[in-house]
């Protein structure tokens, strides 16, 4: 976003020459430029330190996105590593900074986390999810 830490960030990526590599987009205005981003990218990265549910990890693997994330609070339970992606324990840079190395080196492991992680996704359409309550309900 636009948020308090973008200037901040700015200047980070061009203390450590990654100004063109990085791009700060700032408020996305519609869904459709969220979407077009998640197909332009090699990965998904969200390191966070604590996390709910996480849609946005769904709507990144729905985009065939593998995921470099943390196992904070329920990440785990929205993406299977070795699966769908990696993940790391919060705060450890070494290991996000492996992670990420890891899967920009090899597109074969991107391709089959990303096919993984749309597949996984589809359990989580509403119409499966209202099907397996109606099925639950009606068994009782």
């Amino acid at each position: 976003g636009d948020g308090p830490e973008h200037h901040r960030l700015r200047t980070l990526t061009t203390t450590l020459g990654l100004g063109a590599a990085c791009h700060l987009l700032g408020a996305v205005p519609n869904d459709d430029e969220v979407k077009a981003w998640y197909y332009r990218a090699d990965l998904f990265c969200l390191p966070s330190v604590q996390e709910g549910f996480g849609i946005v990890f769904l709507e990144a693997m729905a985009a065939g996105l593998p995921v470099v994330a943390t196992t904070a609070a329920a990440i785990p339970e929205v993406v299977p590593h070795g699966e769908a992606g990696l993940l790391v324990s919060p705060g450890d840079v070494a290991a996000l900074v492996d992670a990420l190395a890891t899967l920009l080196a090899d597109p074969v492991r991107r391709q089959r986390y990303g096919a993984f992680g749309r597949e996984y996704v589809a359990r989580f359409d509403w119409m499966r999810v209202a099907e397996r309550f109606l099925a639950v309900i009606r068994g009782w």
